[in-house]
């Protein structure tokens, strides 16, 4: 095989260029240096980074470092008032805030949240933002994670005043109703499969008895027994466990 004349039966006819642009050296360079066309280096170097994956990660581990740029003032006004606004409410803005320019500060950090998971902030940018507590966890997921939180909260407090758990249907008041439908969402999900670990150790410990019906119906069943009994016992005995 002869591609361009510097390969001959597969193997380079120029060892000495693959290892200079595996040393970080540019195929300009490497022309310059060797009185070579420049085109056919970089072709030659195409192939050779084609054929051989790990000469491009080599090369560019030995670039130079590329000289830290300082962090603008723009980026500096940003992070002190957006640390100011955590240090005095405990959160960061969101995008429906209902002022402007909280809104700007919100989206201006969810950008800064997605360059960094991109890989695309510089080391002096990265830097700035650690002195914002939190600033990499996505603000939406962690409200709804704290709106979670205060709905078991909620819920041993019922169980507690009224000695049971919510309904979802014919509820008492909009309170039961309330948590009712979110308690039912709850046993959805564990039947699917879907709450966490800790969502299901925190129910079990601040709510103890929740879901135990479900529970003890789907222990029956793994230990190799038949749920259909279970099934027409509910339907015909008067219990309603949909609570």
């Amino acid at each position: 095989m002869n591609v361009g004349g510097t390969f001959h039966r597969g193997e380079s006819r120029h060892p000495e260029w693959d290892l200079m642009y595996r040393k970080g050296l540019t195929s300009s360079r490497i022309a310059d240096l060797c009185g070579a066309v420049g085109e056919t280096v970089a072709r030659h170097i195409r192939i050779q980074r084609a054929r051989h994956p790990c000469m491009e990660a080599e090369h560019r581990g030995h670039l130079p470092s590329k000289k830290l740029r300082p962090l603008l003032r723009s980026w500096q006004s940003k992070i002190d008032a957006l640390g100011s606004i955590r240090a005095s409410e405990g959160a960061y803005p969101t995008s429906r805030d209902p002022d402007a320019e909280r809104r700007r500060l919100a989206t201006w950090l969810s950008v800064q949240r997605r360059l960094n998971r991109d890989g695309r902030l510089t080391a002096v940018q990265k830097d700035a933002l650690q002195k914002l507590p939190g600033w990499e966890n996505d603000q939406r997921k962690e409200l709804e994670r704290q709106r979670w939180r205060a709905r078991v909260v909620d819920l041993r407090a019922f169980k507690a005043e009224r000695g049971k758990w919510p309904r979802f249907r014919r509820p008492v008041d909009e309170t039961e109703r309330v948590l009712g439908v979110w308690l039912h969402a709850q046993r959805q999900k564990f039947g699917a499969g879907l709450l966490t670990k800790d969502e299901i150790r925190l129910l079990n410990s601040n709510a103890p008895g929740w879901n135990s019906w479900r529970m003890n119906r789907s222990a029956g069943t793994s230990a190799g027994g038949d749920a259909r009994p279970a099934r027409q016992a509910r339907a015909s005995g008067p219990q309603d466990h949909c609570l």
